[in-house]
């Protein structure tokens, strides 16, 4: 459990490829090239950078069940097989009363999100504030994207309760893909090729199953919503805009 905590920085507030059990009652900022710049309500100054940030951030990305290795006529081949269950994916079990905000300071890059789930397990988000920034002194025209990003066959079973889930640009939710369960890469033998995709398995989408919530899920351009995975329902009436 991390709880009663404030956590400011340049790229990851959290980077969970684990288990937590519960983020409870605590404050979380991240902005590009962990500069202290343009934070919220205070700075005017620009960044002149191209990091991008996630402040929460539930990351599958490293979660093989299996990293083979088989050298052929051609090349090396690495076959990498990811679990599909829910028990080998990171999880982060509750978000309570938390704000999560990714700050748009950077001049030359989107900005990234404030709570991204990448094919991980998030069980319950509620009473959460889930947001990106942009600084009104800021005048750079540059995205500031994706609040809340469900991804890669992630799933988040509940949001409930009053929330705020806004972006300054596009994206306050965006559900997307599938997960992958399998690929297989090709190394040539010759020095400076590139490694080539010969197949990829695809399992359940990402999902979210019950979006039950009070408050305001709104963008600032567009899409309050943009669902590309699957959605079970939306009740609790919430504003969405």
């Amino acid at each position: 459990m991390i709880k009663n905590s404030t956590f400011t920085v340049g790229r990851f507030a959290i980077r969970n490829r684990g288990v937590i059990t519960e983020l409870n009652h605590c404050t979380f900022t991240a902005h590009p090239d962990s500069a202290q710049v343009n934070t919220i309500g205070t700075a005017t100054v620009h960044v002149n950078g191209n990091a991008q940030c996630y402040t929460v951030f539930n990351d599958n990305t490293w979660w093989e069940a299996s990293n083979v290795w088989k050298q052929t006529d051609n090349g090396l081949v690495r076959t990498l097989e990811y679990k599909e269950e829910e028990v080998y994916r990171p999880t982060i079990h509750k978000i309570l009363n938390c704000t999560i905000t990714a700050e748009n300071t950077s001049t030359s890059a989107e900005h990234g999100c404030a709570l991204s789930n990448n094919g991980g397990v998030i069980g319950e988000i509620a009473d959460t504030t889930i947001q990106t920034y942009k600084h009104p002194n800021n005048s750079i025209n540059i995205a500031s994207n994706y609040a809340l990003q469900n991804t890669a066959g992630g799933i988040i079973k509940s949001i409930s309760g009053t929330v705020q889930i806004t972006a300054t640009g596009s994206y306050a939710i965006y559900n997307v893909n599938q997960f992958t369960l399998k690929q297989v890469n090709t190394y040539p033998n010759e020095l400076g090729k590139n490694a080539i995709r010969e197949e990829a398995t695809y399992g359940s989408p990402s999902q979210i199953i019950d979006l039950n919530a009070k408050g305001t899920i709104s963008a600032g351009v567009e899409y309050a919503i943009n669902n590309g995975g699957f959605i079970e329902k939306i009740t609790g009436g919430a504003t969405y805009k």
